[in-house]
Parts: C-alpha cells; structure tokens; sequence
C-alpha cells in the first residue's frame, strides 16, 4: 500500500513538474488564443473528437490544475489547464503520448 502510495505521489509530482513548466513557459500572447471552455465541455469534446480521457493530474498552484488527456492508444494529448471556477484552457497538444512509471526514490517522498 505504501509502495502504490509512493508510486502515485511521484506521479503527481512530475506531472506537476512539467505541467507547471510548460505553464510558466507559455507565452502570455499566446494565452489570448487559447481554447477556453468550462471544464466538463472541454473533457467531452476531447473524448468524442479524439477519444482522449484523463490520465494525469497535477497541481500548479493555489488555484490551478493540470490534467493531460490522452487517446488509449497515446496517438493524441492534450495539456488542459483548470482554474478553481472551473475555467478549462488547452495548453498544449500533440501526438505519441506515452505514459510512464518513474522510478521510486525515497528523497521525493
């Protein structure tokens, strides 16, 4: 149980990691032509468009998250950002998502 714990918890802090890279890395220009809708719209048209479904949440700050969708077959993702209204942007995205286990390491937990 501990040892799932410590694999969900490094999980979430690289996602985290890279999510909030990206996010801190976006050009605030491009912020502007970001495709914004609430939340459970976006999620359902990534699902019917490009059967994409969460695979990775992470925290970026007090008032945001990330959530990476991709396709079952990692051929599409998506990088949405989720303000605390509920507030849904597309980041990024791209093909050949592939999802991985990181190493546990005990100076992370």
């Amino acid at each position: 149980m501990i040892r799932n714990l410590k694999t969900v918890a490094t999980s979430i802090i690289a996602t985290t990691a890279v999510a909030g890279a990206l996010v801190a890395a976006w050009p605030a220009h491009s912020q502007q032509r970001q495709a914004c809708m609430p939340f459970d719209k976006l999620s359902d048209s990534l699902a019917e468009k490009y059967h994409e479904q969460p695979t990775s949440i992470g925290l970026v700050n007090e008032t945001t998250i990330v959530h990476v969708f991709a396709s079952p077959d990692g051929r599409t993702w998506t990088l949405v950002s989720v303000t605390a209204d509920g507030r849904a942007c597309i980041m990024a995205s791209g093909v050949y998502w592939s999802q991985e286990k990181l190493p546990l390491s005990g100076d992370m937990i």
